[in-house]
């Protein structure tokens, strides 16, 4: 059995496309969130084990939520399947397979989940405009603010939610029937006018040259401030580090070597090594490991950005920055490899 974790290719392609999805002008993710999706990780596969299947589709599900991946998804999917929940379990995989379109093996399972039980279940396109968050039954999908969802339902009635900023919402009935679809569109009401000043006068400069005018100027000039970009390479040292441990503890905790001993006799009777519990342990370990990956590749991209965009000093920098800048870098070749360089 394998323990590497996945290729520079598999991660950074992974890192890519999450990055994607994260604006130029937000704050670097947390990497306390980040460690945190693998704790859920663990959390799950426990509970799985125990045939807690409810409760480890939550932690698998909370495991994707903060850390995104095909593996933390699937595993959540066959913890509602397991659980009985054959509608979240087939909303799960439907939003998988806009997530994941080039993943073959995500997609397999998930078409196959879908095959085996859509006939039972109501099919409901959810439209928004703008993205919305959709409610179900007191129960928020999964997917968060969307313009085009998927949601599978139990046969029977149903409450629907579509909620925006502003404390806005439309609600809607729907009466599910078995082998059938339907379609719901949902529009923000308008955002009610907060009044700034009174009369709701417009706030105006002092003239050509003044005092106003050059505040508005550098409002247009203006960059991120440093701390931003220092928190995001601490983060990404953070869980630089968190990944450094979760590979050290996969080839040590059962360890490629231990396996083979620990998944033969005398020590395991079983007919089927990869259902050996050390043999599973090591598989878990290295999915943990290859989620902490794909984050610090998308923690030191973000970095990269925010770097980019970061204001360094005042208009004596800006006059100076072709003298001067610093870039964070990370690698993984031969271990994961965190910090910066520059010209100063």
């Amino acid at each position: 059995m394998s323990m590497r974790p996945r290729s520079r290719v598999g991660w950074l392609a992974l890192a890519t496309t999450i990055t994607w999805g994260v604006s130029a002008n937000a704050a670097a993710p947390d990497a306390e969130r980040l460690k945190t999706a693998a704790e859920e990780f663990d959390a799950g596969r426990r509970a799985f084990k125990l045939k807690d299947y409810e409760n480890s589709a939550i932690h698998f599900e909370n495991a994707d939520r903060d850390a995104p991946s095909p593996e933390a998804l699937q595993s959540a999917i066959r913890g509602r399947k397991e659980a009985g929940q054959n509608a979240r379990a087939l909303t799960l995989s439907a939003w998988g397979l806009g997530r994941y379109p080039a993943d073959k093996a995500f997609g397999d399972y998930a078409k196959q989940i879908i095959t085996e039980s859509e006939r039972s279940l109501y099919k409901l396109t959810v439209n928004c405009s703008p993205d919305c968050t959709v409610i179900v039954d007191s129960k928020v999908l999964p997917f968060g603010e969307t313009p085009l969802g998927v949601v599978y339902l139990e046969p029977g009635p149903h409450q629907l939610q579509a909620g925006w900023s502003y404390n806005r919402h439309k609600n809607a009935d729907v009466t599910a029937v078995a082998a059938q679809a339907g379609k719901l569109t949902f529009e923000a009401p308008a955002v009610e006018k907060v009044r700034d000043t009174p009369g709701d006068a417009p706030a105006t400069s002092t003239g050509s040259g003044g005092e106003g005018d050059q505040g508005v100027e550098k409002e247009k000039k203006g960059g991120l401030p440093p701390a931003v970009f220092l928190v995001g390479l601490g983060a990404t040292v953070v869980l630089g580090g968190v990944t450094i441990w979760s590979g050290i503890d996969t080839q040590k905790n059962p360890g490629a070597d231990n396996v083979p001993i620990l998944c033969s006799r005398p020590n395991y009777e079983g007919a089927d090594p990869k259902e050996c519990p050390a043999y599973k342990d090591g598989v878990y370990h290295q999915l943990r490991t290859n989620i902490l990956i794909g984050a610090t590749g998308v923690v030191g991209a973000t970095t990269v950005v925010l770097a980019i965009l970061t204001k360094w000093g005042g208009e004596s920098a800006k006059a100076d920055k072709k003298e001067a800048f610093i870039m964070p870098v990370v690698g993984v070749q031969d271990g994961v490899s965190i910090g910066a360089v520059g010209r100063f």
